[in-house]
């Protein structure tokens, strides 16, 4: 019987959620290095969420950078994105609000997330612990029904996030090409008042197996 070829895949985070401020503190994010000069492939995937309600004068945007060389002025451009200008609107978690491994959260207004398949984002006090997530049932000023069962606890002093139209989360899957040694992701805020929760995920194909 002839073998199969299988892919050998790892999954990690280069940025946990992080907060991206406006141009009053510090308007960019930047990754660090992750070297991929001995992988097969390598897959970013970038999440950005408005997590404040402000409205939304110029977008921000995210850029991936590849390493063609070894020193600083080897990096290149190789694909970028916006955000957009819709401003979030917001809802708070109610008392008995999302229980980690449930998908019914409950909250007093569900008026930004009426729309069945919107992206929420679920911002949490502990900023790494926050998830994205999809409204697929709601109860009027009641509950929303999440797709995926959360990872942490919501209570009533956190968050959901998404605008009346649109997704509270903006999600690009990004492959790096294979010509370059390393990768990078930065984020840039031009706006003076709008924050936003970055994370950069990254999934490798290290080697391959026969089986």
């Amino acid at each position: 019987m002839a073998s199969t070829i299988e892919p050998n895949r790892t999954a990690t985070e280069l940025l946990a959620w992080t907060d991206l401020s406006d141009t009053g503190n510090e308007p960019w994010l930047k990754t660090s290095q992750l070297d991929i000069c001995a992988d097969v492939a390598c897959l970013l995937n970038i999440s950005m969420a408005q997590d404040n309600t402000v409205a939304i004068a110029t977008s921000a945007t995210w850029t991936a950078w590849g390493k063609s060389g070894s020193t600083e002025d080897d990096w290149n451009e190789f694909a970028q994105g916006s955000y957009g200008t819709v401003a979030n609107g917001v809802s708070d978690f109610s008392t008995t609000g999302l229980n980690s491994g449930d998908t019914t959260a409950k909250v007093s207004d569900t008026t930004h997330m009426e729309a069945y398949g919107q992206k929420v984002f679920m911002k949490h006090s502990t900023l790494a612990s926050s998830m994205a997530n999809k409204v697929v049932d709601f109860s009027n000023d009641v509950m929303v029904e999440l797709l995926k069962a959360s990872t942490a606890d919501f209570t009533d002093a956190l968050q959901l996030f998404c605008p009346s139209e649109g997704d509270g989360v903006s999600q690009w899957p990004v492959r790096v090409p294979d010509e370059y040694w390393a990768t990078m992701v930065s984020f840039q805020n031009p706006d003076n008042d709008a924050i936003y929760a970055c994370r950069v995920q990254y999934n490798l194909i290290t080697d391959y197996t026969s089986v």
